[in-house]
């Protein structure tokens, strides 16, 4: 009963979640990850990672990523140049007896999209505030010079 609820959490996460073996093969693909990576995973089940025929930059990253920080969490943002899109991988080992690791990721594109709009228009009202400072005191001469002028 147990599994078979998590299992239909993990169908219904946007998130994409792989679970590995401890030689790094996939046991567990969700939705979500054949979503984000754009690629059918079931057909990776069983295949260590370096034998990955698709998807090189991702299996390269997560193997590597699991060989550095053995044991312990890891985090790391991954571009992929074929999708154009950016990843937030997090990755853990598993603390059961036959080892193994999890790695849950998001497509963070549009997030990092909207951070960089909100920079540019941050960027352009300062500009418009610091072309704007000058400006004052130039419009307030000419209006004198138009007074005295005019009068």
């Amino acid at each position: 009963m147990a599994k078979a609820h998590l299992e239909s959490v993990l169908v219904n996460l946007s998130a994409g979640v792989l679970v590995f073996d401890s030689e790094l093969k996939p046991t567990i693909a969700n939705r979500g990850a054949a979503e984000i990576l754009k690629d059918d995973l079931q057909g990776l089940i069983g295949t260590p990672l370096a034998q990955w025929p698709r998807l090189q930059e991702f299996s390269a990253a997560v193997a590597e990523s699991f060989g550095a920080h053995q044991a312990a969490n890891w985090q790391r943002q991954l571009e992929i140049p074929a999708t154009g899109s950016t990843l937030l991988l997090r990755g853990s080992t598993l603390p059961t007896a036959g080892g193994g690791s999890v790695v849950v990721f998001d497509d963070i594109t549009q997030l990092i999209a909207a951070q960089r709009a909100t920079a540019w228009g941050e960027v352009a009202q300062r500009l418009a505030h610091e072309i704007k400072n000058p400006l004052t005191p130039i419009q307030l001469s000419a209006e004198r010079v138009q007074a005295k002028l005019a009068g």
